[in-house]
């Protein structure tokens, strides 16, 4: 008894549409534009060269713009004219600022205070709105900027003061504390000129003789007292270099001296005679 012949099913089972069923193979896709280009390129056809050469030209002019506008310095405002926010950007939220040399910050910082002491509502606004921006980040890199400020005025005083004679010593001290102190009246937003340089030399004095007292007082733990170098060095101490530290340290503690009166190497000041 001889089988059946067989036969191909003509349908398939997956066909459900009652279509015959497509067995070929399907064709290959062409290759893309950037296939194409770059099978050119390896076959060295000059044309997709020349393409080639262009779009690497094009990233590196691209690269070589953003790396220039990246490392080219921001450029200083007009203080005087300049809208407010930018001014205030540029002071204390940027490292521009800490940049530029102490002279040149000093005199921007004096020209602000000017323009703030006769600024309109419309610039108080803008003030209060900036302040009220300043957290995060933000409140950092103001605190660094005016650390910085600090810390670079008593360096620059403590390198003078090394070459100072000893009998001009306590006239240098009383002069830089009062520069210094209508400096940081400028930096919170204060007329400079409120009080005489008396005035602020005298009020100095008083409140270095509160300390002095309030420390004599208090007698402060070992704890306490490590908590107060550590807020130093945290603070303006935490941006400077170890020479730094050691030139200001002699200035801040013969400043200190002079204005409670003690002497200073070894010497009676004229208050303290």
């Amino acid at each position: 008894m001889t089988n059946p012949p067989t036969h191909e099913p003509l349908w398939t089972e997956a066909d459900q549409t009652g279509k015959p069923a497509n067995t070929r193979a399907p064709a290959p896709r062409p290759p893309g534009p950037v296939r194409r280009w770059w099978r050119d390129c390896k076959d060295g056809k000059k044309e997709a060269r020349r393409i080639a050469v262009i779009i690497g030209l094009a990233g590196a002019i691209a690269f070589l713009t953003g790396l220039t506008v990246a490392l080219m310095p921001t450029r200083v405002p007009d203080y005087a004219s300049d809208p407010l926010n930018k001014v205030f950007d540029f002071t204390f939220l940027t490292e521009d600022f800490n940049s530029l040399p102490i002279e040149r910050r000093l005199e921007l910082i004096s020209t602000l205070t000017s323009r703030l002491q006769s600024m309109g509502s419309g610039e108080s606004a803008v003030m209060a709105a900036f302040a009220a921006g300043i957290v995060g980040s933000a409140r950092d890199q103001l605190e660094r900027n005016a650390s910085r400020l600090a810390l670079d005025m008593f360096d620059s005083y403590a390198t003078d003061y090394r070459t100072v004679p000893d009998a001009d010593r306590e006239a240098f001290l009383d002069q830089k504390y009062i520069e210094f102190a209508r400096t940081m009246a400028m930096l919170t937003g204060a007329d400079p000129d409120a009080r005489t340089d008396e005035e602020r030399l005298e009020r100095g004095q008083r409140q270095a003789q509160r300390d002095a007292d309030r420390v004599r007082e208090n007698r402060p733990s070992g704890e306490q007292t490590a908590g107060i170098f550590r807020f130093l060095d945290q603070g303006i101490g935490g941006h400077a270099t170890p020479q730094q530290r050691a030139r200001v340290a002699v200035l801040v503690s013969d400043m200190g001296k002079r204005l409670r009166g003690e002497p200073i190497s070894g010497r009676e000041t004229a208050r303290g005679r």
